[in-house]
């Protein structure tokens, strides 16, 4: 069987053989559930306190805030959003009726606020400068009468540009505004510092960083509200019902502490890899890569060809056993929000710290043979 080589990681991780050692007993011989009263369930809650104390200390988590676990970013996003859209309804006399996102969202969290749209709640959608939120456009569009919430992503999934979050949050609790980030595509990368980026909800998933799919968290500061998404046996302090995932919060908790440990050294690494070939690229004739001088993850190259159609070079990767995605980056002018959005097509190549060098050679020495 030919080997595949696995670059596009902004989608999902392998999960990190170590971590799969760690997390294997929980599916096997600790199958309990914690929250039973017998041998075999309280058998888990040492090897769950300890990934919770991974988790918090990673990301910096003071002991008065809460760490709920999830299946996914997706239902953290959605738990936010919609303790939101609860308050909403239930308040009727509300003055506050705006979100305010930006249109290089997650389509997780560009749908949930759609539906909240539906309910008469004004979704202030930022168009970006550059591939970035500004914050010129954000103070132009915020109000503090009027928003109920900001929900901002900390780093585009596509591009791997940073936005700036800790300024914009610090803006929104000026005002007394709450401010959610959602932070996939940073943990694990970059460091995150819950303390230092003061935002009120912060969202993850595990498989982003080498633990398997189907775990999650979500960050709620303490002074933030937060209604329960889901009701029943009043896991998580009640914040989220539902048997907890015990192997998926262990593995999770394993994998960031293991990223934490060598983060700098990995992070040099991929942007060494990541260097070479966006150098490679720069030789190539009107090849674009966007966000090439802006602040971004280290593992993360977007970038097109214009000779080359997008669609065709991802798939010609693939015959050649390449793993990539593709994908849009959106760029406008002006901060006028009747401007158009060009939404510009592209090709991501998304590392981890598994890649090597023999990857990358491959990969230049494939799109050099398409070129030719």
């Amino acid at each position: 069987m030919t080997t595949q080589i696995y670059l596009d990681n902004n989608a999902t991780t392998p999960i990190d053989p170590i971590v799969l050692t760690i997390m294997k007993p929980y599916l096997e011989q600790i199958f309990g559930n914690p929250n039973s009263s017998h041998s075999i369930g309280l058998a888990t809650h040492e090897a769950l306190a300890l990934a919770s104390d991974q988790l918090y200390e990673a990301l910096n988590i003071p002991e008065k805030d809460t760490l709920i676990m999830t299946s996914s970013a997706t239902e953290s996003i959605n738990t936010v959003h919609r303790s939101v859209l609860s308050d909403f309804i239930k308040n009727k006399n509300n003055t506050k009726t705006q979100i305010i996102t930006s249109s290089i969202e997650h389509s997780a969290v560009r749908k949930s606020l759609a539906y909240l749209g539906e309910f008469g709640i004004e979704i202030i959608t930022l168009p970006p400068i550059n591939n970035s939120v500004s914050l010129e456009s954000f103070r132009e569009h915020f109000n503090p009468e009027k928003t109920l919430l900001v929900s901002i992503g900390l780093v585009n999934s596509e591009t791997g540009i940073i936005q700036p979050i800790k300024e914009i949050a610090e803006l929104c609790h000026k005002h007394n505004v709450l401010i959610h980030t959602d932070a996939t595509q940073a943990i694990g990368k970059i460091s995150v510092d819950i303390q230092d980026l003061d935002v009120d909800y912060l969202s993850f998933s595990g498989h982003k960083f080498h633990a398997p799919k189907g775990i999650g968290a979500l960050y709620i500061k303490n002074s933030a509200p937060l209604n329960p998404l889901l009701h029943g046996g009043g896991q998580m302090g009640g914040f989220r019902s539902g048997t907890l995932n015990v192997a998926g919060i262990i593995a999770m908790g394993e994998a960031l502490k293991i990223a934490g440990e060598k983060l700098d050294l990995h992070s040099k690494n991929m942007l060494q890899l990541r260097d070479q070939f966006e150098g490679f690229l720069s030789q190539i004739p009107d090849c674009i890569i966007y966000g090439k001088d802006q602040l971004r993850i280290p593992n993360t190259t977007f970038f097109n060809i214009p000779k080359i159609d997008h669609d065709y070079l991802a798939w010609y990767l693939n015959d050649n056993n390449i793993a990539v995605s593709t994908g849009s980056a959106c760029t406008t002018k002006t901060i006028d929000s009747s401007s158009k959005t060009d939404s510009h097509k592209g090709v991501r190549v998304s590392l981890s710290r598994f890649t090597s060098l023999e990857d990358i050679t491959t990969l230049l020495n494939v799109i050099s043979t398409l070129l030719k």
